[in-house]
């Protein structure tokens, strides 16, 4: 095929995957929040898991000391655990 991509095109097109992915990720968890079958249990459990990935995405730039994408993970780690928490079952229940 003659593909040849330097180092720069690799770093380009992992970085552009990157970016859509995470996206894709928050659009994900916007689109199942607003969908009128989502219980405060699905939502939580989704919560979690985008909080797991964005731990360890932190921990990987932390480990790789690249400072503006760890600091953004950081948040959406914490905005994730904050969603979980928020729509944990026990506490839907509580509120009912």
């Amino acid at each position: 095929m003659g593909m040849e991509p330097s180092m720069y095109d690799l770093f380009m097109g992992l970085t552009i995957t990157m970016s859509i992915c995470l996206l894709a990720i928050g659009v994900l968890g916007l689109v199942l929040v607003r969908h009128p079958d989502a219980t405060p249990a699905l939502v939580s459990r989704f919560s979690w898991w985008g909080a797991v990935t964005s731990a360890v995405l932190t921990v990987w730039y932390f480990v790789q000391r690249i400072p503006p994408p760890m600091v953004s993970m950081a948040v959406v780690t914490v905005l994730y655990v904050a969603a979980a928490v928020v729509t944990s079952p026990q506490r839907a229940a509580s509120r009912s």
